[in-house]
């Protein structure tokens, strides 16, 4: 059985597809407490079993986002927050 990626929405649950080292997987929200749109741009793993987040896109810069350079290297445009490199 090889590993996949699925979605759950309420009681939806979606197939996206086999999960291989390297896939792309984009994770947009709203962020609870800014209540602004966040992008989380992940990879599946070397393993196939869990994700690695590479890159996060944001619209507000404040409280439950990241941006200490330890976390990564961080920019705007001036429209968005980016944090790479992660």
């Amino acid at each position: 059985m090889r590993p996949a990626i699925f979605l759950t929405a309420g009681d939806e649950w979606h197939d996206l597809g086999h999960a291989y080292s390297g896939r792309s997987v984009v994770i947009h929200y709203r962020h609870s407490v800014q209540q602004t749109h966040v992008w989380e741009y992940l990879t599946v793993n070397d393993t196939a079993n869990g994700f690695v987040l590479r890159s996060t896109k944001y619209k507000s810069y404040d409280v439950g986002l990241p941006f200490l350079p330890n976390e990564g290297h961080f920019r705007s445009d001036g429209e968005y927050f980016y944090l790479d490199n992660m």
